[in-house]
């Protein structure tokens, strides 16, 4: 392999060298077959020349790569290649490179694109997460050629300041002999460069009087200016030298230090592709096993030669006469005294060590258009709602991470979008992932311009372009916020604080139920239809009738939208209907024999302007209408959702409610809506003499809602901290599995009759909540609200409505329905005849808050 050059022993021998290779450098194998390797590093795209890529070099390297790709070659970023600069997201960087961009997504097409991490790549996982590139930790070419960044070698090179100024003073101990304690300060600076002097005066007055002292001297001396004044190729390749790599390896290709050429590292070939900056844009061909580096303009080879003059040493005597003046402390102090007149840049806010981590998370709602490229015609409606959780480390990345739904008209249908939004003082940048109908992967980059004289429109205003998986722009999308439309929304969303620094529980995300019933195989095959399928109630039940063997017929209001997506999934057959049009009913059930009807769909709100008639009479008519289309339809039994409440509110002072009692106090609309509904179903039922049962639930929660209920919605604004003085009130609950079991198991229950109350506990909100702070103990409880302020919840409840545009969930009513009162509920009627058992209320806890922590990850509710 050629003569060794002495770089490899002499220049950093007395510094501990050597690494362990880590495996994972080591894990990617692959076969060239022959085909040339084109290696490209260091561009820091992003950071401006002459320290970074210089644009006129831009067509320089698309023309290159297109020759390599002519002859089929294999393309290797060799790491350092995104800047994340000045705040600005990497993948918008590599946007402002559209020759570029495009050239690499054609290689994308064409060949096997690697990219090897560098120590600059921060957006190395996302890439490998939306690009269809190859992001690995290093490269090992048909078992002997080790393609690597080269930082691994390079450990002695500490890139902080302490550590700079750490690895300066061992240096140093190791030059004179004798510990020192210098308080250095920043890489470069006045007293680094004093003391660098101090040790070449004091290396020439030495070498005067032992001669022999002069090499040692010479090359530890120039090794620290050599490290302090930028990097030092000759530390990695003694670094390497050292080191011990599989036995096959013999070549290493690198990057990191900017120097091209060879040289002989021990028993390992060291080959530099160098960088692109003002006068250098040299890259790494490897043809038939050996490696070339070329100058992409000058067409300079840069061999051995190149690495030699590390190895040149001036005379002393010139070498001090040339610089002394340079290190004179007049001359120092004058240096240092004009660089301080230079303007400095703002420094980033500080962060002191006891500075608390960022807790910031919101929900922000857009709608637009995205322009295709037919101009109007290709227009379409977008609409984007993300959920927005600032880093820990935010006052440094100013970085927000972004999960939600996108949804653009024929092109991406409530698809899930991820990404990140940079904060800066001018631009605001969205960098979103999603894949769209046709299965492809695309990237919408949009930024919004901040000015201070129009703060309003330029922070409800993003502006931006949906990129291809190869970068390429396939629509323009202009996004807004509406003050009137979206700002109650996110302001209600809007959570700001300091969490306590614990590693929550973590809590096993619901798979099967574990109280579903066992597959039947009578169920096999026989109809049965559940009329709001697409709720918390029907969803489940649709889920566990499929788990029982049943074929479902899911009645939704409609078939677009993610939940009915979710219906699909689970094998069930939906047909669109609304029970408030009798027409709808009677199509939707036409062509199947169906044995039994669950009737859970019912407007599930507790306040309205108009409630009789947004909310009474929509319930009861609805349910008289399902049930009619059900007797034209010859369904065998019908089986009813009502509400525990339906049977009353207070058991104080008496035994719990059961299914004899019924509500005659009622005063929400909610309540009254479904006691007069669950009334009339019986009187006609028994007119007509029809099989019907009916299910009595208390409060919902657990798994499976894909829209917030009013319950699930209190539950999250509780354990969310946006109550800061909690009611003191108690309720009966059960969870979602349990209602949809129970109606499974009195739907097949011949000599099931009349009314049943399914409830699990009856429980404060204090205690739940207090269960709750004991599965993640981030979750905070709020001191006790006093009972004077009581008549104030709904006061405040409609101020917050008012202005923020949420649904009110503690009305008047709702809260004379509670203060004071104890909705206990027996299920005993339940268990004696169709054995029903409860599950634990404690997984009912858990699994519902892991689901909210899946929906918010897949996207915030609708």
């Amino acid at each position: 392999m050629g003569e060794e050059l002495p770089l490899s022993q002499s220049s950093c021998s007395d510094v501990p060298l050597g690494c362990v290779v880590p495996e994972r450098v080591l894990a990617r194998q692959v076969a060239s077959r022959g085909r040339m390797l084109w290696i490209a590093s260091d561009l820091h795209l992003g950071v401006p020349a002459p320290f970074g890529f210089p644009m006129e070099l831009e067509e320089v390297v698309v023309a290159s790569l297109d020759r390599a790709l002519q002859g089929g070659a294999i393309i290797v970023l060799n790491g350092d290649i995104l800047e994340d600069h000045a705040g600005v997201s990497p993948l918008v960087t590599l946007a402002r490179y559209p020759r570029l961009r495009a050239a690499m997504g054609e290689a994308t097409a064409h060949t096997e694109v690697y990219y090897v991490r560098g120590n600059h790549d921060p957006a190395a996982d996302l890439l490998a997460a939306t690009l269809p590139w190859n992001v690995v930790d290093g490269l090992v070419v048909d078992d002997h050629l080790l393609v690597t960044h080269g930082d691994v070698f390079d450990g002695g090179l500490t890139r902080t300041t302490a550590g700079r100024a750490a690895g300066f003073h061992a240096a140093f101990e190791r030059l004179v002999g004798t510990p020192i304690d210098l308080p250095l300060a920043r890489h470069g600076s006045l007293r680094n460069r004093a003391v660098t002097g101090i040790g070449f005066a004091l290396a020439e007055a030495l070498e005067d009087v032992v001669p022999q002292t002069g090499p040692w001297l010479r090359t530890n001396l120039d090794y620290l200016t050599t490290l302090e004044h930028g990097r030092d190729p000759r530390y990695v390749v003694a670094t390497l030298a050292q080191s011990v790599l599989p036995p096959r390896i013999d070549t290493v290709i690198a990057g990191h230090t900017h120097h091209p050429g060879l040289a002989q590292a021990g028993p390992y070939r060291y080959v530099n592709g160098g960088t692109f900056c003002d006068g250098l844009a040299s890259i790494v061909e490897v043809r038939a096993g050996v490696p070339v580096v070329r100058d992409l303009v000058t067409g300079q080879i840069y061999g051995r030669e190149a690495y030699a003059r590390w190895e040149e040493r001036e005379p002393w005597g010139t070498w001090w006469s040339r610089v002394r003046g340079e290190l004179h402390p007049w001359s120092l102090l004058r240096a240092e005294v004009d660089k301080r007149r230079q303007p400095r840049p703002a420094p980033p806010p500080a962060r002191n060590d006891e500075e608390p981590p960022m807790s910031l998370q919101f929900t922000e709602r857009m709608e637009g258009t995205c322009s295709f490229s037919g101009g109007d015609a290709e227009r379409a409606e977008a609409r984007v709602e993300l959920r927005g959780r600032a880093r820990p480390d935010f006052w440094r990345s100013r970085t927000i991470d972004l999960d939600g739904t996108l949804d653009v008209t024929g092109f991406a249908t409530r698809r899930r979008a991820q990404g990140c939004l940079r904060v800066g003082p001018q631009t605001w940048e969205y960098d979103l992932a999603f894949v769209g109908d046709d299965a492809s992967p695309y990237r919408l980059v949009a930024e919004k311009q901040v000015r201070l004289f129009d703060l309003a429109r330029s922070l409800t205003s993003a502006r931006g372009d949906v990129l291809d998986a190869f970068g390429r722009s396939v629509a323009s999308a202009h996004l807004t916020f509406a003050l009137d439309r979206d700002l109650g929304a996110l302001i209600r969303s809007l959570t700001f604080g300091t969490p306590e620094q614990v590693t929550p529980t973590v809590v096993a995300e619901p798979v099967l139920d574990p109280a579903a019933l066992p597959h039947d195989a009578a169920a096999e095959g026989r109809w049965v239809a559940v009329t709001g399928a697409a709720g918390h109630v029907g969803h489940t039940l649709c889920k566990q009738l499929r788990q029982r063997g049943y074929a479902v017929l899911g009645l939704v209001r409609s078939l677009d939208d993610a939940r009915a997506a979710a219906l699909r999934a689970l094998g069930v057959e939906l047909r669109e209907a609304d029970a408030l049009v009798p027409p709808s009913l009677h199509r939707a059930l036409e062509g199947k024999l169906i044995y039994g009807l669950f009737h859970t769909a019912a407007p599930f709100k507790l306040w309205a302007r108009d409630e009789r008639r947004e909310i009474v009479e929509p319930m009861v008519r609805g349910t008289l209408n399902v049930l009619r289309a059900a007797e034209a339809a010859g369904v065998g039994r019908f089986v009813y959702t009502s509400a525990g409440g339906a049977a009353g509110h207070d058991a104080t002072g008496r035994d719990a409610l059961d299914e004899g009692d019924w509500n005659r106090d009622r005063k929400s609309a909610y309540l009254l809506g479904k006691t007069e509904a669950e009334e009339r179903l019986w009187e006609f039922a028994g007119r007509r003499d029809l099989d019907v049962v009916s299910v009595l639930p208390t409060a919902i929660l657990g798994p499976y809602f894909f829209r917030h209920t009013p319950v699930t919605r209190l539950f999250e604004d509780v354990i969310d901290g946006r109550l800061p003085l909690l009611p003191q009130f108690a309720h009966s609950w059960v969870d979602v599995r349990d209602v949809a079991r129970a109606q499974i198991l009195l739907f097949e229950s011949a000599s099931a009759k009349g009314r049943y109350i399914v409830s699990t506990t009856y429980r404060s909100w204090r205690s739940i909540l207090e269960d709750v702070r004991r599965m993640d103990p981030r979750v905070r409880v709020p001191p006790p609200l006093p009972q004077a302020a009581l008549p104030l919840l709904p006061l405040l409840d409609g101020l917050r409505a008012r202005f923020l545009g949420s649904e009110r969930t503690l009305t008047r009513a709702v809260v004379d329905e509670l203060d004071g009162k104890e909705p206990r509920y027996s299920s005993d009627r339940l268990t004696r005849e169709v054995g029903f058992q409860p599950m634990d209320f404690e997984q009912t806890l858990a699994d519902t808050l892991r689901w909210l922590a899946t929906r918010r990850q897949h996207g915030s509710f609708a």
